[in-house]
């Protein structure tokens, strides 16, 4: 059975299930040798580095850098459908009224009552009839 180096967890000598969250100390963790220049996954020697950096250097000005379009973000579809909603609300409101204004008869005022018609007649000399 293999295990991982790497897993926090050890495993329990009398039933071979693992144990959970009991973390090795760094002392006991096994650490992979280093690795000879020369094999893979090896660590460059000074010089080779020395050389890549001087070529890279070269060829930064020639980076192009693409922007991806990752789509609408949801918050902004949300705000852009209440917005469409309330400005056709709007629209629409507008619309009809200037449509009413148009068709409807004007208003009927209300009709004056005979103290009132009185008092207006009294104001302007006129005396009332049956009097």
């Amino acid at each position: 059975k293999q295990t991982n180096p790497y897993d926090p967890r050890e495993e329990d000598v009398n039933t071979g299930k693992q144990k959970g969250g009991v973390r090795k100390k760094a002392a006991e963790r096994k650490v992979p040798a280093a690795r000879k220049e020369g094999e893979e996954g090896a660590v460059p020697g000074p010089d080779l580095v020395a050389a890549m950096a001087e070529k890279f250097a070269e060829s930064a000005n020639n980076v192009i850098i693409e922007e991806v379009n990752k789509g609408l973000n949801p918050g902004m579809i949300v705000l852009l459908v209440v917005a469409t909603t309330l400005l056709l609300f709007f629209v629409g409101n507008y619309a009809l009224y200037l449509y009413a204004q148009k068709t409807l008869p004007p208003k009927k005022k209300k009709p004056v009552s005979k103290k009132k018609l009185k008092r207006e007649k009294l104001k302007q000399g006129v005396s009332a009839p049956g009097e």
